[in-house]
């Protein structure tokens, strides 16, 4: 009945997925049905009669600032018709006279269930029908039925902005870190729903796609105030693989979100060892299990929480997708940490000390290195690593990155081929310096890690500023009147002849040690892997548009089509200086997330600089029209 009631009172609103993660709509939808009315009138009756807003019943205190309604189902009736009525651009009714405790009243009614605390909110299904167990064919898993009407929050953004508080506020959120099956480490397998589906914030972001798949990169997460989350030691389903190490869904996914959030509850749930029923029970080892302490290490990066409670996992707590031995408490052990452990964390973690930011840190050293690649495909083997479920999944589905080009082969990833077995500097830094962050939370490793990837990058980093130095040079000379790069373009290229073969043999010139500094410096056995799969890596690296735009250069000149050339040196320019930029401005960024001085790399960030693109429809002042301009020596290779 109440269900029944609930669904009436949200009628007039456009139904939604039914999701707890609503976003604020970009257009307000407007109230369309009049049936509501009863049964809102009922709902504020209930409300009267309980009073609990009011020392009055709610219809007195409604009635004495109405228009002279003598009861409240008139003036319900009223406010309610006002709604449906309402022309575009005016206040809503339901803010002007509707006061905030009602209005809050009305959204717990609709936003609040103790179910998204519990076990009971997540499950595995492919379907929204009955699924069948992945260990277990025989049994079935219901899907998780929320007595909630979220879809209330797409109304308008001052409605998201009020619910929203209730939602994420009030409600505690269930959260399951837990590693259960091997199939389901695979993201994009077909067991992947269920790994995303271990909290009810999480079960409708199942697509593998890299701007979704980390706890920290969902927003709702740092909106909620009350947490019951489950850990778990079991870090491997097999002792002769590494599959655990991943973990997007894991502890310290989960701490870098909530990282920042203040006055938080938290509930922490403790896994029992050997409740786990592994992918081979008989490889299964003291090794398949973390230590408590490294368990609980990522928890040292939250501050300002409001309560911290550990306790042992009871049997309820554990996800119903969980294959868990049927005998509970036959052959378990607790992970319970020991009083000095459990009491250090609580203070860590309700104190207002200052705390390293390494998720914040890693971002921005990520995003430094990712600029020196101009694959985009590379990109995301170095953010994910190759040896990921992330890149794997991405790879069978073909995201944008992959589609723009046929993948070549990433020779500064580890491969076997030749029996080597390498990787190149920059992404075994990043792997450590990532483990660091997540799984140790360690500050003085992750400099460490990140020292020795800005000291091998500044090398390329001088190359790359000496050669956008000497073309942006050349660009200042001869981006004036009846110059090559004139603009507007010259006239009469005819009467320039003498001059212009010169000025665009040098351009062309240019051009090419630009590109090669742009070009990542790979290992010895990047490079003979370089060489290997040259031919297979040849169609792919010669329509990249910056090759493309060479190429159309230097063919313009030997055929003596300077015009031509000009125009196809200007997107190559472009296009080179679109990177150098992102690498300048993910290095002035690079420190800022430190709160110590000590950053561990010596380096000069050159804030002062001022970077930006060439504007070749404005010409350059003639500073000093008598004196020649200074060049480099342009050196063959």
């Amino acid at each position: 009945m109440e269900k029944q009631l609930k669904g009436n009172v949200i009628s007039h609103i456009k139904s939604s997925s039914g999701s707890p993660i609503i976003t604020p709509p970009q257009e307000a939808n407007s109230w369309q049905q009049t049936d509501v009315s009863p049964k809102l009138k009922d709902i504020l009756n209930q409300e009267s009669r309980s009073n609990k807003l009011y020392s009055q019943p709610v219809g007195e205190s409604l009635i004495a600032s109405s228009a002279g309604n003598s009861t409240t189902n008139d003036y319900v009736d009223t406010t309610l018709t006002e709604m449906v009525q309402q022309q575009p651009g005016t206040i809503s009714p339901f803010f002007e006279k509707f006061p905030l405790e009602l209005r809050n009243e009305i959204y717990k009614y609709l936003l609040i269930d103790p179910i998204l605390g519990t076990s009971q909110s997540v499950g595995f299904y492919k379907s929204f029908e009955n699924a069948r167990c992945p260990w277990s064919p025989s049994q079935t898993v219901q899907r998780p039925q929320y007595d909630i009407s979220p879809q209330i929050l797409r109304v308008c953004h001052a409605m998201y902005k009020e619910g929203s508080e209730i939602l994420y506020g009030l409600n505690t959120f269930y959260l399951a870190c837990c590693t259960y099956n091997l199939e389901d480490m695979y993201v994009g397998s077909r067991h992947f729903d269920s790994v995303m589906e271990m909290s009810p914030l999480t079960r409708y972001h199942k697509r593998s796609v890299p701007n979704s798949l980390y706890l920290y990169q969902l927003a709702a997460i740092a909106k909620v105030r009350q947490w019951k989350v489950v850990f778990s030691s079991f870090d491997k389903t097999r002792p002769d693989t590494d599959y655990g190490g991943l973990r997007i869904w894991g502890i310290g996914s989960f701490c870098q979100a909530i990282s920042r959030a203040q006055q938080i509850t938290l509930e922490i749930i403790l896994a029992p060892i050997g409740l786990e029923n592994p992918f081979y029970p008989s490889q299964i080892s003291q090794d398949t299990y973390t230590d408590i302490e490294s368990l609980l290490a990522p928890l040292r990066m939250v501050r300002a929480a409001k309560s911290v409670k550990f306790r042992d996992a009871m049997c309820a707590d554990v996800p119903g997708v969980y294959p868990y031995n049927e005998k509970w408490g036959h052959g378990h052990r607790s992970i319970m940490p020991c009083p000095n452990l459990e009491e250090s964390l609580k203070s860590l973690m309700m104190s207002n000390s200052p705390a390293e930011r390494l998720g914040d840190m890693y971002e921005r050293l990520v995003n430094y290195a990712e600029a020196f690649e101009m694959v985009e495909k590379f990109k995301v083997d170095m953010r994910y690593g190759t040896d990921s479920f992330i890149h794997q999944a991405l790879e069978r589905q073909g995201e944008d990155a992959y589609n723009r080009f046929d993948c070549p082969i990433n020779s500064n990833v580890k491969t076997t081929q030749f029996g080597y077995n390498s990787i190149h500097p920059v992404e075994e830094a990043l792997q450590c310096a990532k483990k660091a962050w997540i799984e140790q939370y360690d500050a003085a490793i992750f400099k460490r890690e990140r020292a020795k990837i800005v000291k091998f990058l500044e090398t390329q980093y001088r190359r790359i500023n000496l050669a956008a130095m000497d073309v942006a040079e050349f660009v200042k000379s001869e981006k004036r009147m009846e110059r090559f790069l004139s603009a507007p373009p010259i006239y009469s290229w005819k009467s320039f002849n003498h001059r212009i073969m010169r000025t665009s043999a040098e351009a062309v010139l240019l051009l090419e040690p630009y590109a090669r500094a742009l070009e990542r410096e790979p290992s010895l056995n990047g490079r003979i892997n370089q060489r290997f799969f040259a031919h297979q890596n040849s169609p792919f690296y010669s329509t990249l548009p910056r090759n493309v735009f060479i190429k159309q250069a230097n063919d313009s000149f030997d055929a003596k089509q300077y015009r031509q050339c000009a125009d196809a040196f200007k997107k190559a320019v472009d296009d080179m200086d679109t990177q150098y930029l992102q690498i300048r401005s993910a290095r002035r960024v690079l420190f800022e997330a430190d709160i110590t001085p000590d950053t561990s790399c010596n380096i000069d960030l050159e804030l002062s600089r001022v970077d930006e693109m060439v504007d070749w429809s404005v010409q350059e002042p003639e500073m000093c029209p008598g004196r020649q301009r200074m060049r480099r020596t342009i050196q063959s290779s």
